[in-house]
């Protein structure tokens, strides 16, 4: 088949108007570079939560009065708030952070300064641009003597939308004896997610971490619960040893230039035949090979997939064609969770 045609073939899987709408974005994205293309993307999946979503009360809060705009918080959240102001409104003029490392620097083309620069900044609004100590940033605001309604406090944590990711209310259906692969368990959040989305009718949740001061975190949940294994693997197309960028947290990944050497493994050959109704998978570029290496498990049984296709320009059209290959049967989903180009998952159901 031809280019156009798998294209053409992806595109027609898609199985409502919001997944070819992410499709058609993502994929100008991944061609051109241009993030205009993302903001279009985040910009429909805004309007189509309105004011359920965070950032659209953010921007009508900022309409409200014509002034500098300073966020509180360099760091992921932030750098997402920036994100759409950067098109949506020009007012953005800088960051303040409690990290003294970061002062002076910039991010995202803005300068961080100490939270002391507020007093500078002539009838500034700020916006608490974290997911952490919210309210002890709003005291530490008020106590300089920052009017209440120069502040916006997020209501919840900075992410768009309001579903939980991976298991998307108007995808994902749980039904009884669910059994759970988490490829890049992290902080064991996903799975967490998971066993709530479930009502806890599982039977099984295998989590594959590799980097060790992750898989650390997870003990103490594998061991409270007889029902779930944890592998200090990664996910794979094959059993062996690859180099890997450790100890930086969400973004650990398989690299030629890794600071450690993991192991690797591939569903097929860990489970065995075991049954599986739900594999995810987050693991920083690696989808692919990890596909390959679950060829039977996903044939055999069909299992509903949650599979990141952001971390490549590729992963847009070759991760679904691959879903496609194991399955043709399976209708596609595409959901976007972040106001950057980040956190684009496949559904595969």
């Amino acid at each position: 088949m031809c280019v156009f045609g798998q294209i053409n073939n992806i595109y027609q899987k898609l199985d409502d108007r919001v997944s070819k709408d992410i499709f058609k974005n993502r994929l100008l994205f991944s061609l051109s570079g241009d993030r205009h293309h993302l903001y279009e993307m985040v910009r429909l999946e805004m309007n189509r939560y309105g004011d359920a979503d965070i950032m659209v009360r953010l921007l009508k809060w900022i309409e409200e009065k014509s002034s500098p705009i300073v966020i509180f918080g360099a760091g992921c959240a932030g750098q997402q708030i920036v994100s759409v102001l950067q098109f949506a409104s020009p007012q953005a003029f800088c960051f303040v952070d409690n990290n003294s490392e970061l002062h002076g620097k910039k991010v995202m083309g803005l300068q961080v300064f100490g939270p002391e620069k507020i007093r500078e900044i002539k009838e500034c609004r700020i916006i608490i641009g974290t997911n952490f100590y919210v309210q002890e940033i709003k005291e530490q605001l008020l106590g300089m003597d920052i009017d209440a309604d120069r502040i916006f406090v997020p209501m919840k944590s900075w992410w768009l939308g309001t579903d939980v990711q991976y298991f998307d209310h108007d995808i994902m259906k749980a039904h009884t004896h669910e059994s759970f692969i988490d490829g890049g368990a992290l902080d064991g959040g996903d799975s967490a997610g998971f066993m709530e989305w479930c009502n806890g009718a599982y039977d099984a949740v295998y989590l594959f971490e590799p980097d060790a001061e992750n898989y650390k975190k997870l003990l103490p949940m594998a061991n409270s619960d007889k029902r779930i294994t944890l592998y200090e693997e990664g996910l794979w197309n094959g059993q062996k040893e690859l180099k890997f960028s450790a100890g930086n947290k969400e973004k650990c990944a398989i690299s030629e230039n890794g600071n450690t050497v993991i192991k690797v493994t591939s569903i097929d050959e860990k489970l065995r035949g075991v049954p599986v109704s739900v594999i995810k998978m987050d693991i920083e570029g690696s989808e692919m090979k990890a596909l390959g290496g679950a060829e039977q498990t996903i044939k055999k049984y069909k299992p509903r997939l949650a599979i990141c296709v952001y971390h490549k320009p590729e992963d847009i059209i070759e991760i679904p064609l691959k879903v496609l290959e194991l399955n043709p049967d399976y209708k596609l989903y595409l959901r976007h969770y972040s106001y950057m180009h980040t956190e684009t998952v496949l559904y595969a159901v």
